[in-house]
């Protein structure tokens, strides 16, 4: 009951924001940009990021990682770790003329939150994610998977979950600068700014 009761006080707060376009990254595996956007910070400064993703669900066709503001040093400090890796492994791979491989990336474990559209958006407030690098028909892939999600308001409500994938270094820092802080700052003082001129 406490659970449930603490998904409906946690969805509510998050439904209760509405997003704006922050910035893109790019997937070249998959041939699209993916949206990054954020909630308004509320009086403590405190919002959300929201960071559309690849469903791995043929019945769920959109997916998002939910991170909150405190969330994003750590987050990035995880992408830069595996950057780190996949840069190596990539230069390692080449050298060995290795072509195929699929190995994990050992990192410490990571949960957040994500959202994912089957009829309506849904929420699951604990999401695990593992890392993997894989070699496949010439290209050097680094791979973020999402475990199940499953919707926190109907236990049968679930996704398989969602990927994210990353081809080049370059790849990585354009999720990395689509977090800055400043970008929401900037966004939302000037939609105020804007707000300010059209009042009664």
């Amino acid at each position: 009951m406490k659970k449930l009761l603490l998904s409906t006080v946690l969805l509510f707060g998050l439904v209760s924001f509405s997003q704006e376009k922050l910035a893109k990254y790019n997937s070249l595996y998959f041939s699209k940009n993916f949206d990054i956007s954020a909630s308004k910070p509320d009086a403590k400064e405190e919002f959300s990021y929201y960071i559309d993703c690849s469903s791995k669900d043929s019945s769920s066709k959109q997916a998002s990682l939910i991170l909150k503001n405190k969330d994003v040093p750590e987050f990035v400090e995880f992408l830069n770790s595996i950057k780190e890796t996949f840069n190596k492994w990539t230069i390692t791979a080449k050298e060995n003329e290795v072509t195929e491989l699929d190995k994990n990336i050992d990192y410490k474990k990571l949960n957040y939150s994500a959202a994912f559209v089957y009829g309506k958006w849904n929420f699951d407030f604990s999401v695990n994610l593992t890392t993997r690098y894989k070699i496949i028909n010439g290209k050097y892939l680094l791979i973020i998977d999402s475990d199940e999600l499953q919707s926190s308001s109907n236990q049968y409500i679930k996704s398989d979950g969602f990927r994210i994938v990353f081809s080049s270094v370059q790849e990585i820092d354009e999720l990395v600068t689509g977090l800055n802080i400043n970008l929401v700052t900037d966004l939302y003082n000037k939609k105020n700014s804007q707000d300010d001129l059209f009042k009664k």
